[in-house]
């Protein structure tokens, strides 16, 4: 990478912290695009050049969520199949921890009000390691593209519920605990 790629790297990393970090302080429908860009000290112009839309800022997180969870899979010595699926879901559910209520729920808003829901997006790297993991281990006639969406409902059922009841339960706890249903259900893991 030359030093102008890493220079745009660098700006459009800026530009999406401090989007988050504003996110985080108001409600995200009060930011507006001058807001993040005055807190970035960069141009409208530098934000366009990066993200066409303030919305294009979720599916940024996303994605960067997806290439952290690729990073943490290849340095971590996990066992394909169940141990595979907890351990991605473990971390779908440290991030919204991570991210807090208020973010968490920006980016559900995000998603039922666009066209394009990159949650639902079946070529996500995180989704396409939740499949691989399923496969492993699955000896039904359920396809694992079905059980891997019931596992993913499952887990959104429970991230929508801990933002509604503003973060009172240990998510991971109670998100593992009810895949786990899921997985028992679909006979992946003895009753």
């Amino acid at each position: 990478m030359n030093q102008r790629e890493q220079q745009r790297l660098a700006t459009r990393n800026l530009i999406y912290k401090c989007a988050i970090d504003l996110f985080m302080a108001r409600p995200y429908d009060l930011v507006k695009v001058t807001d993040i860009v005055s807190a970035a000290g960069v141009s409208v112009g530098a934000f366009y050049y990066h993200f066409a839309s303030k919305e294009n800022i979720i599916a940024e997180g996303y994605r960067l969520f997806d290439d952290d969870l690729r990073q943490m899979w290849e340095n971590a010595d996990i066992k394909p199949g169940i141990d595979g699926i907890e351990f991605l879901i473990r971390c779908q559910l440290e991030d919204c921890c991570r991210k807090g209520v208020e973010l968490t729920t920006v980016y559900f808003k995000n998603q039922l009000s666009t066209t394009n829901a990159y949650l639902f997006d079946k070529n996500r790297y995180f989704y396409q390691a939740l499949l691989k993991n399923v496969a492993a281990v699955n000896r039904t006639d359920t396809p694992s593209t079905n059980i891997v969406d019931a596992i993913l409902r499952s887990s959104r059922g429970t991230i929508y519920d801990w933002c509604l009841r503003k973060g009172a339960y240990d998510l991971v706890d109670t998100g593992l605990k009810e895949v786990r249903i899921q997985l028992k259900h679909y006979k992946l893991i003895q009753q």
